[in-house]
């Protein structure tokens, strides 16, 4: 189902054994979060970071890296839920996941531009109730109605958001051709890393073209959002 407004309307529905009405709406200005429910998603998404270590949110001391991409996502997540091609799941007032798209700063040979698949996080105990899912479906229509010719990347090591991906027409691509499309932002010892860490990296054409072309804009800071430095 296609959206007919990109300020598309509250929609409720009833997901089975969670016992609560969620309510799906995009983001604005008007949203807020509280400070504990913020954490709380951010370190949803540290664990899918790092799932080789047991992070504890109470502990003073975490592995290299684990506090500078905390604050760097947190803050992440406070700008998005402010922004209108962020899904928001909300149940009451209480913002309980999003999931954001964000046009990148380039663009194929065509013209066409890139559309990340950002940050999507979603609280413990809102979890294994089709809630991701169901974001991820009005993500897709968001995103096809505001950029119906973009390029869609993103980027994942988490088992449900790789299997969401596949599922909704994405295609892996080599950690290299990602590079070569995003305007080569990493050298080449970053790729070696995130890959070797597990990242996986997607891709969907709508046009289903093998071949975009060169990429023709560049920015440094293109796919920062996606992955710990």
């Amino acid at each position: 189902m296609w959206l007919r407004s990109l300020n598309f309307s509250p929609m409720d529905f009833d997901i089975e054994n969670l016992g609560k009405t969620v309510q799906i709406v995009e983001g604005g200005p008007d949203q807020e979060i509280s400070q504990e429910d913020l954490d709380a998603l951010t370190w949803g998404l540290m664990r899918s970071y790092y799932p080789q270590y047991d992070l504890d949110p109470e502990s003073a001391t975490h592995p290299m890296g684990v506090w500078k991409t905390f604050k760097r996502d947190r803050g992440f997540i406070e700008e998005f839920i402010k922004s209108p091609d962020c899904v928001l799941a909300k149940d009451g007032d209480r913002i309980i996941g999003l999931s954001m798209i964000k046009k990148m700063d380039v663009s194929a040979s065509d013209g066409r531009p890139y559309v990340l698949y950002s940050i999507s996080s979603v609280l413990t105990e809102y979890r294994g109730y089709g809630l991701y899912e169901e974001m991820y479906k009005r993500k897709d229509e968001k995103c096809r109605e505001k950029f119906p010719d973009a390029i869609v990347v993103a980027m994942s090591k988490t088992p449900a958001v790789i299997k969401t991906a596949l599922k909704h027409g994405f295609i892996e691509i080599s950690h290299f051709e990602w590079k070569e499309r995003m305007g080569k932002p990493r050298d080449d010892e970053h790729v070696a890393r995130l890959e070797k860490q597990g990242w996986v990296c997607f891709l969907r054409d709508d046009r289903e073209k093998k071949d975009v072309g060169e990429i023709i804009v560049n920015t440094e800071d293109a796919v920062n959002t996606i992955s710990p430095q």
